[in-house]
């Protein structure tokens, strides 16, 4: 009997509070950070849609410019988890980066993956 209650507690955890079985964290995160300006940089995601492309937008404050459509993709493996290099922090002409906050919000592509991710990182001198 102790053990069917242990089962029925540790299903009871596992439930988030809507009533959804809770799933692993979403985040993101960029290395190096800060981003040398000029530099290469890689954004990490995780706790997405498995085996699903997402997009990637990269924004600043200073610059609503690049703001409207993704400025880049990023593949989630199977284990819901994937990166992405941008080749630098000017990877076009509507997606240059200046010193200061950059923001980056991952989000799906399309309807079958879910979920959104965000983070922010320095781009320094």
């Amino acid at each position: 009997m102790r053990g069917v209650v242990a089962i029925l507690v540790l299903a009871a955890m596992a439930f988030s509070a809507s009533g959804v079985l809770a799933g692993p964290a979403r985040t993101c995160w960029v290395e190096p950070d800060p981003v040398p300006l000029h530099s290469s940089f890689t954004v990490y995601a995780t706790g997405l849609t498995p085996n699903q492309m997402y997009y990637l937008n990269i924004t600043q404050a200073k610059d609503p410019s690049n703001n409207a459509h993704p400025n880049w993709s990023i593949e989630i493996g199977p284990d819901g988890s994937g990166s992405s290099v941008v080749p630098s922090t000017e990877w076009s002409p509507d997606g240059i980066l200046t010193v200061g906050e950059a923001k980056v919000r991952v989000y799906p592509s399309t309807g079958a993956a879910k979920g959104t991710a965000n983070c922010a990182f320095t781009v320094g001198p």
